[in-house]
């Protein structure tokens, strides 16, 4: 073991003694360099760091305590021992007071020590050099720190303290108890934790700021030595919270998300049925009341009444399942959003929660899309129309008002404002309602207008909020828009021959669709139908020649993607005039399909009129005019 030593003594023989002695130490090996003057002393510390520095107190250039102050002071964290002829007590109570490591008083005893001297206050000096550099890393440490004695009490405070809790380190380091700190429900396991005489406690908490917000936190409890009490390391959650509630926010948006479609694919496969038959009823009572005898007119109009409430009864449950899952679908890509169309479906949804509150008024004006998530999007409005129906009362709708509205601002932003004549919110509060789990309403987490910002500032834009005048809230929210491209696709001209010479072969599964779809398609073309892929690929390698096809996208045995890519093979005009109707169930490759192809597909339950419109616009060649055409219906 080797040990650098600056000797800082004037006096020759004092100086041989000490170099003969510290050269015949077996143990230790040291490297001494002499110096004899207060100056020498400063530069040789300033070019070198040494292991320990022994300073007699009478040089030529300082005397006393001055000499080891002016050298301490350039020490450079070395033990410094200090050497005198003088054994006076209060002298070398004052070295040390001063920092010396140890007072060493010029005999020849204790120059035999001075090895061991210079080894023990080397160790204690890297003692306490380690010690300071912990604490200057507690100090600086992120996570608020707390030394307890073996009641309980603060002794000692870090800085961050104040950052994480509020208080000032003055504030509780006058034995405050920490337990004040923690929320009353979580005192018990605290207090559980303290009483353990070792080991490490590791426990998720709350507890209360100076300004008396609650915070989730982190509490480990590591017990100290000797059972003289703990530290307490303190890490805020905020932030960690934060985080953990948008992934389970994400994970129940994917898992409604995924029930709202398995539960549209199942609903609008028979609403397809009840809205072609209740539709064709109508148009055949229709017909018939044309030639009812006088005495039924009555009943026929009675009739078509009924079959006009069930209809548009069926059309208001297939946008409410459109709506729904168009909401809960948690698809985070960025597409063209028109604003108005997404509002106009958040409000269908909150309709139940605002309808025995408040009147709704809408005032959408905006005409530029905004590049977005809809469904991320229709979260934020959502919630926004909850929160304003929920500050208000039910059973005074007459008296109370919900209003929203969007607006151009320029062509590059869209100006949308939700306001409500409820409570409102406290001034005190309007700085705090975006903040992760704040709260004025029990039992709520506190995350809604936190995520709501969250999603607007993803989408470049700005959210606001303040008192109405007169009573009430407004939020305000700023979006960036996409310029509107001005391309309009206009449809062919229709193709000579009647719609009645084209023919049609509809595919489907089910067999009550097929049906209906079959019969409401027979008033205007020649229908053939398929009730799987198979039988359609059948008909079509049977020679059976068809203008246009309605096909099923999903369905056993053979499904659409899979007739459509045997057709591209077989009849390639046929699978370019393709529609495809899906139930909103999309499995990745469904979706993929679709996008590449790029051929029109519809939801079930369809709008006839779109149906025939978009049959008609792909038959435009009828099979009359193509070779060899067989019919197969």
């Amino acid at each position: 073991m080797r040990t650098s030593v600056l000797l800082v003594e004037d006096n020759d023989d004092d100086a041989a003694l000490i170099a003969r002695v510290l050269s015949r130490f077996a143990r230790i090996q040291f490297d001494v360099l002499r110096v004899s003057s207060v100056a020498a002393a400063r530069q040789e510390l300033r070019d070198r760091r040494y292991d320990a520095v022994l300073v007699d107190l009478g040089l030529p250039d300082s005397d006393g305590l001055a000499s080891f102050t002016e050298i301490h002071s350039v020490s450079n964290g070395a033990a410094v021992v200090v050497l005198t002829g003088d054994d006076s007590e209060e002298l070398g109570l004052r070295a040390v007071e001063l920092g010396a490591q140890e007072y060493v008083v010029k005999t020849e005893h204790a120059y035999q020590l001075l090895p061991l001297t210079i080894a023990y206050s080397c160790e204690r000096q890297r003692h306490h050099l380690e010690v300071q550099e912990l604490t200057g890393a507690l100090a600086n440490a992120v996570d608020a720190i707390a030394t307890l004695d073996a009641h309980g009490n603060c002794v000692a405070v870090n800085p961050a303290f104040q950052a994480v809790l509020g208080y000032a380190p003055p504030e509780v380091d006058t034995a405050s108890l920490l337990l004040d700190l923690v929320h009353e429900a979580d005192r018990p396991r605290v207090a559980t934790a303290l009483a353990s005489a070792a080991g490490i406690e590791s426990l998720e908490i709350r507890m209360i700021r100076k300004d008396g917000r609650i915070l989730p936190v982190q509490l480990s409890v590591v017990a100290r030595a000797r059972g003289r009490g703990h530290f307490c390391f303190v890490r805020d959650l905020t932030r960690q919270k934060l985080v953990e509630g948008k992934l389970a926010s994400a994970a129940a948006i994917t898992a409604v998300g995924s029930l709202a479609t398995g539960l549209a694919h199942e609903i609008n496969n028979p609403l397809a049925v009840v809205l072609a038959n209740v539709e064709e009823a109508s148009r055949v009572s229709a017909d018939l009341e044309t030639t009812a005898i006088e005495s039924a007119t009555a009943d026929f109009a009675d009739l078509r009444a009924m079959l006009d409430e069930a209809l548009s009864a069926s059309q208001r449950v297939q946008f409410i399942v459109r709506d729904l899952r168009a909401f809960a679908c948690a698809d985070d890509r960025r597409a063209r959003v028109d604003l108005n169309a997404v509002i106009e479906a958040c409000c269908n949804i909150a309709f139940a929660e605002i309808r025995h509150r408040a009147r709704l008024v809408k005032d959408l004006k905006a005409v530029v899309p905004v590049l977005g998530s809809e469904a991320k999007l229709a979260q934020v409005f959502l919630n926004l129309l909850v929160n304003a129906a929920h500050a208000m009362p039910e059973g005074d709708v007459e008296r109370n008002e919900i209003f929203i509205s969007t607006a151009q601002q320029g062509r590059t932003a869209i100006v949308v404002e939700v306001s409500d004549t409820g409570s409102g919110i406290p001034n005190a509060n309007v700085g705090q309602v975006f903040d992760p789990f704040f709260t004025t309403k029990p039992r709520r987490p506190g995350m809604g207008l936190a995520i709501c910002q969250a999603t607007v500032v993803a989408h470049g834009g700005e959210i606001s909020i303040r008192p109405r005048a007169g009573g009430g809230t407004v939020v305000r929210l700023l979006l960036p828009t996409l310029e509107a491209e001005a391309s309009e696709n206009p449809i062919g001209g229709q193709a000579e021959g009647s719609a009645s010479q084209r023919r049609v072969l509809v595919v489907d599964d089910d067999p009550l669709v097929l049906r209906s779809l079959t019969r409401v398609l027979a008033r205007d073309f020649e229908v053939a139908s398929a009730r799987n892929g198979r039988e359609a690929l059948d008909l079509v390698r049977a020679g059976g020649t068809f203008d246009a096809m309605l096909c099923d996208l999903m369905m056993p045995e053979l499904s659409g993607i899979e007739l459509h890519e045997l057709l591209e093979r077989d009849d390639p005009e046929l699978a370019k005039r393709t529609v495809f109707l899906t139930g909103g169930a999309f499995s990745g490759r469904a979706q993929t399909f679709l996008e590449a192809v790029g051929q029109p597909h519809l939801e079930k339950p369809v709008d006839l009129k779109t149906v025939r419109e978009l049959l008609m616009e792909l038959s435009q060649t009828p099979h009359k005019e193509r070779p060899s055409a067989k019919w197969l219906g």
